[in-house]
């Protein structure tokens, strides 16, 4: 989220502390989507689909079952990054 990276900078950089964590917070939530796949890097790649930008395959193959994670990830990243942009 890049606009939400810039933000909390902007904040620290003006020494707006509380804000950079109140946005550090909201940023948080994503994160945890994209680490808790524990399919480094794919849902990084799933947070990048979001946004509309297409990495591509993964080089490492995935499972079936891998596969399934990674659709329903999407789905809880697509909807974090979609109440963040007030989209749908």
């Amino acid at each position: 989220m890049p606009e939400l990276t810039r933000a909390i900078h902007r904040a620290v950089q003006d020494g707006s502390i509380d804000e950079a964590m109140r946005l550090q917070y909201q940023l948080l939530p994503l994160f945890d989507a994209m680490i808790g796949l524990g399919e480094f890097p794919e849902g990084f790649r799933a947070g990048a689909r979001s946004r509309g930008w297409d990495l591509g395959p993964g080089r490492v193959p995935v499972s079936a079952e891998q596969r399934d994670s990674i659709k329903t990830a999407q789905r809880e990243i697509d909807a974090l990054v979609d109440d963040y942009l007030g989209r749908k």
